[in-house]
C-alpha cells in the first residue's frame, strides 16, 4: 500500500535563509500600502531567482501573506458573506435591511451594519421567535460582526467562534478547501513554521493573496539586512531621498524570516502565473444562462 508522506513545516520551509535575496523568501515588516490595512504584513518574494542572483532586477516583486482567519475579513470576502447574510435574514424570516449597492467587494457603511444588528434585536425582541428563527438571526450577528471587520478596513483575524457560526456546517468544508488549494485560485495556503513563538516567522497558518502583487526597491531591503533596528528609520530617511517609497518602508524594519523550500514554491509559482497568464472570456449573463439552459430540453 502507498504511504502518503506527512508533510509538516520542516518540508516547507528554510528556517536560516541566508543573505542573498532568493525567489520563495519572506519577510515581515513588509507595507501593503493601504490594500490589507496600515500595519505592515508579512510578504513572499517571487521575482525570478535569475534575476536576483544575477542582480538584473532592480525591485522585489512580493505577495502579502495574511493568517487565515484575517482573510475572512478582507474585502474578498465581501461576496461570500453577502450571500450567506442574505439567506439568514430570510430564514428569520426579516426583511433585508442593509443596501449592498453596486459595487460587488464594497462592504456597507458602519451606520448600516449598526441599523442591521439593531433590527435583528428589534425583531427578536418583537415576540417568541421559533427556534430556526432564532438561530438564523444570532447567525447573522456573526456575520455582520465580519463585515464590520471588514469595513474598518483593517485585515485582522476574525472571531472563530463567528466564523464557524456564519458558515455553519460548511465551515469545517471551507477550511479544507483552503488548505488542500481547492477553494479559490487566487489563494495559496502556507502552514505555521511550528518555531517557538520568539523565533516564528510565521506563527499562524496563512495564506498568500496572489491578486495583490506589490514592489520595493531592492535597495530598501538590502538597507533593512545591513542596519541595526534602532537606527532603522534615521537610514530609511536618508534612502527616501533617493527612493520615495522608502518612507512606506519606516514604521518597521522588514526582516528575512524564512524561505519556502523548492519543492513548494513551484506550485505556489505555477498557481500564480495561471492566473495572469490565462486569457480568459466574457461570462454569460444570468439571462443568458437561463434561456441557453430552457434550449436544451427542446
Amino acid at each position: 500500500m502507498l504511504q502518503t508522506r506527512k508533510i509538516g513545516a520542516k518540508h516547507y520551509y528554510e528556517y536560516l535563509p541566508d543573505l542573498n535575496h532568493r525567489c520563495g523568501d519572506i519577510w515581515s515588516g513588509l507595507p501593503t500600502h493601504g490594500l490589507l490595512g496600515s500595519s505592515p504584513s508579512q510578504g513572499l518574494v517571487i521575482t525570478p531567482a535569475c534575476d536576483l542572483a544575477n542582480r538584473k532586477a532592480e525591485t522585489i516583486i512580493y505577495l502579502p501573506i495574511i493568517p487565515m482567519r484575517a482573510y475572512f475579513c478582507t474585502l474578498g470576502l465581501v461576496p461570500e458573506i453577502k450571500d450567506r447574510l442574505v439567506g439568514l435574514f430570510q430564514a428569520g424570516r426579516l426583511d433585508p435591511v442593509i443596501d449592498w449597492g453596486h459595487g460587488r467587494y464594497r462592504p456597507p457603511g458602519m451606520p448600516e451594519i449598526d441599523r442591521a444588528a439593531m433590527a435583528i434585536a428589534t425583531h427578536l425582541k418583537a415576540k417568541q421567535r421559533g427556534q430556526k428563527e432564532v438561530a438564523a438571526l444570532t447567525r447573522a450577528t456573526d456575520g455582520l460582526s465580519l463585515i464590520r471587520q471588514i469595513a474598518r478596513g483593517r485585515a485582522e483575524q476574525a472571531n472563530a467562534n463567528h466564523l464557524s457560526s456564519l458558515f455553519g456546517s460548511d465551515w469545517d468544508k471551507l477550511k479544507n478547501a483552503i488548505i488542500t488549494n481547492s477553494y479559490r485560485t487566487d489563494l495559496h495556503f502556507l502552514p505555521k513554521d511550528e518555531q517557538e513563538s520568539g523565533f516564528s516567522g510565521l506563527s499562524a497558518h496563512s495564506v498568500v493573496l496572489f491578486r495583490y502583487p506589490l514592489t520595493a526597491p531592492i535597495e530598501v531591503l538590502d538597507l533593512a539586512q545591513n542596519t541595526p533596528e534602532d537606527s532603522w528609520e534615521t537610514a530609511c530617511s536618508a534612502l527616501g531621498k533617493v527612493y520615495p517609497i522608502a518612507d512606506a518602508f519606516r514604521k518597521e524594519r522588514p526582516v528575512k524570516v524564512l524561505s519556502v523550500k523548492s519543492e513548494f514554491l513551484a506550485d505556489l509559482l505555477n498557481r500564480y502565473c495561471a492566473i495572469y497568464s490565462r486569457l480568459g472570456s466574457p461570462d454569460f449573463t444570468d439571462q443568458s444562462v437561463l434561456r441557453i439552459s430552457q434550449e436544451v430540453d427542446k
